[in-house]
């Protein structure tokens, strides 16, 4: 009943939407992410030695803080609403 397609494909339905933005987002979070393909693994190590530990990287860097502006912005407006009930 919770997997994520049926999630996104209600969440899209009750929202009007048609361009499956969700579904293009998803498949984004989970190659670079949550679920690793050779593409992921080529953002996490360009040279084909992978690096551990913290490393710092501007194009990353940015990724992140872009990713944070689409989402954190809804997230506390759904928070505040949850706290004043």
């Amino acid at each position: 009943n919770f997997r994520p397609v049926i999630i996104r494909e209600a969440l899209d339905k009750r929202d009007g939407f048609e361009g499956k933005e969700r579904m293009k987002a998803y498949q984004l979070l989970c190659e670079f992410a949550a679920h690793p393909t050779s593409q992921g693994f080529i953002m996490v190590s360009p040279t084909g030695l992978g690096k551990i530990g913290p490393f710092f990287d501007k194009k990353y860097l940015k990724a992140t803080l872009e990713e944070l502006s689409l989402r954190v912005p809804l997230f506390v407006i759904i928070y505040f609403n949850i706290l004043r009930l």
